[in-house]
């Protein structure tokens, strides 16, 4: 039963490539153990194949500069401009290469505003499956597990057809992110009790989750959790670890380049899937940072020659690692994606904050539960928390105050207890919102 199962489940999950993701997912498998310098060999081969490629028959990149092709090493793609989500929207028919006709388009998120159409060639969907799979394998997720899963459904013609073809043949259960209510926690919550369950949620549908398991006294038996599609704040993670029994291991992944990074078994930081995409941190004067910095997160796509992604600016902010993995695995390692470019607080004296510095100072010594802190003007900023009443009148003086301290006597802190919170048409979270600043991601 169990191998019929797994039988099915690689049929369905794999039916978008029609299954030829297994050589690339095997292929990963082995390299993802070569040596550092090993796997930068690949990177650099495959990048000279990318930029001859773009050079040759891109329209977009054929206007450049001839000498910021002359790439040799990895250092040298810092000269290479930059291509920014707008950029990336307005020029997406000269992005198109004139060797390669058709591919699937793929749409991100839309949680900076607009949205990103990427057309993509087969291979790229190949090997951004692989390497979504591989790093599932890594947790001790893998084909035909029982899994539930609450992410945003978006409604295309695929969905419609794959959905209920999943729904019969896999040991599955599912909720949409953007239509959660009481019955259907009840529904979920009930298939968790009877088996053990791998969970696999963007965060906020897993603190909603959290909060009813706890509120009903409810032990669910799950398996692991494996958060993506949203930012993970530290105490989250151990509120969610604590009250769903199970450990959780992040996903860092986008539409427009699929799987970015993910945690491994030892969760020291996110092995980047460098076989399929350069990541590099770059500063607010666009050069790269120091290991260990937060910067921007620029991304180039060794797969895609259909609509070829070459650093592009994907709006969050994280940090290279020099740590070195216990797992054994060359692949290096990113840390936590902070925010996005967006998440940013300014002061009337010119400082920049971010979300972080509310987090740990402030919001992580409360019940709060889930956050979200609107600056309006230079001089208001509106703190909006989901806390219990029992909590409110005293913690809200302490949030007041506190703020108050960080951001100084000439900005007016106020803090609002609403039901729900905002969220992006993605379904993500918007965990801070500055009408002050223009998105860095949409500069020309």
């Amino acid at each position: 039963m169990i191998g019929l199962r797994r039988s099915a489940a690689r049929l369905v999950l794999t039916l978008p490539t029609l299954g030829a993701v297994w050589s690339p997912l095997r292929t990963l498998e082995r390299t993802q153990w070569l040596p550092a310098e090993r796997l930068k060999d690949i990177q650099i081969r495959r990048l000279k194949l990318l930029l001859s490629h773009a050079r040759r028959s891109v329209p977009y990149y054929r206007s450049l500069d001839a000498n910021v092709f002359k790439v040799n090493n990895l250092d040298d793609l810092a000269s290479f401009p930059i291509l920014t989500r707008a950029q990336a929207r307005q020029h997406f028919d000269d992005l198109q290469s004139l060797e390669s006709a058709g591919g699937q388009i793929t749409r991100s998120s839309g949680s900076m505003g607009r949205l990103v159409r990427v057309r993509k060639s087969p291979l790229t969907l190949r090997m951004e499956s692989a390497a979504q799979y591989r790093s599932y394998r890594w947790v001790g997720f893998d084909f035909g597990d029982r899994y539930g899963y609450i992410l945003p459904v978006y409604r295309s013609a695929w969905t419609q057809v794959r959905n209920p073809i999943a729904d019969l043949l896999l040991p599955r259960t599912s909720m949409d992110a953007f239509n959660i209510d009481n019955a259907k926690l009840t529904r979920f919550v009930r298939v968790l009790q009877s088996k053990p369950t791998v969970l696999v949620a963007n965060p906020s549908a897993l603190l909603v989750l959290a909060k009813y398991v706890e509120e009903n006294n409810i032990r669910p038996k799950v398996k692991l959790i494996i958060s993506t599609s949203d930012q993970l704040l530290c105490d989250e993670r151990r509120r969610l670890v604590s009250i769903l029994g199970a450990k959780l291991y992040d996903f860092y992944g986008s539409n427009e380049i699929g799987s970015i990074a993910a945690e491994c078994e030892e969760s020291i930081g996110h092995h980047i899937s460098s076989e399929n995409v350069i990541v590099e941190i770059i500063g607010r004067d666009g050069t790269p940072v120091p290991a260990g910095q937060v910067g921007s997160v620029v991304l180039t796509d060794l797969n895609n020659f259909t609509m070829p992604l070459i650093r592009y600016e994907i709006g969050d902010m994280s940090s290279l690692l020099e740590d070195e993995c216990p797992c054994g695995r060359g692949l290096p390692l990113l840390g936590p994606v902070e925010g996005r470019i967006t998440d940013v607080l300014v002061t009337p004296d010119g400082r920049f904050m971010c979300l972080s510095t509310f987090y740990g100072r402030v919001l992580s010594n409360t019940h709060v539960e889930q956050f979200q802190i609107h600056q309006s003007s230079l001089r208001e900023i509106t703190v909006r928390a989901i806390l219990r009443p029992e909590w409110r009148t005293v913690e809200a003086d302490y949030i007041q105050r506190v703020v108050g301290e960080i951001v100084g006597d000439e900005v007016k802190v106020k803090v609002e207890f609403p039901e729900i919170l905002e969220v992006r048409g993605s379904g993500k979270r918007c965990l801070v919102k500055s009408d002050l600043l223009p998105r860095a991601s949409e500069r020309p």
